[in-house]
């Protein structure tokens, strides 16, 4: 299991994380000034994308997906559920 961080000559911050069987890139772009981040293509383990976002200190204000397969789209169900009030 791998996570890359990438810090952006902006505020931005962006972790890399390879999810589930197909080891499926996930990115999480976050804004370091208001600690909200956007999840692009939640392959699998949602679990897992939250406990990163909560390790950082990151809220979960939105999911991106670049496409439908379903590799980049199986934890988008548990995300949904994860940001219901």
């Amino acid at each position: 299991m791998s996570e890359t961080t990438l810090r952006l000559d902006r505020p931005l911050k962006m972790v890399t994380i390879c999810l589930g069987q197909m080891q499926t890139n996930c990115y999480i772009v976050e804004n370091t000034k208001t600690n909200q981040a956007f999840v692009f293509d939640p392959g699998d383990q949602g679990e897992r994308i939250m406990d990163t976002l909560k390790e950082d200190g990151m809220e979960l204000a939105g999911v991106c997906l670049t496409h439908g397969h379903f590799d980049h789209v199986m934890a988008l169900p548990y995300l949904m559920e994860q940001t219901r009030s």
